[in-house]
């Protein structure tokens, strides 16, 4: 039971920096002159945010969204 706890920690990390990592490309590629300038807000705003905001509510940052987040479900897990 504990490693599971463990995995799912390590996959909050895990969708966390993939998530930092897709949002690094959107600003990068746009950084090119022939791409649309807009793409990395967008994402900032919108998919980004709501990732973030999927794994820990009360640190990212980002209002709205439902109460229950990865960490919040990790925590109870952890308690389970």
């Amino acid at each position: 039971m504990k490693d599971k706890v463990k995995r799912f920690e390590e996959i909050i990390n895990e969708i966390n920096s993939l998530n930092d990592e897709a949002l690094e490309i959107c600003d990068e590629m746009t950084m090119d002159k022939n791409s649309p300038s807009d793409i990395g807000q967008n994402a900032y705003k919108q998919w980004y945010a709501h990732i973030k905001r999927a794994i820990n509510a009360e640190e990212s940052g980002f209002v709205g969204g439902s109460g229950i987040d990865m960490v919040r479900s990790l925590k109870g897990l952890k308690n389970a």
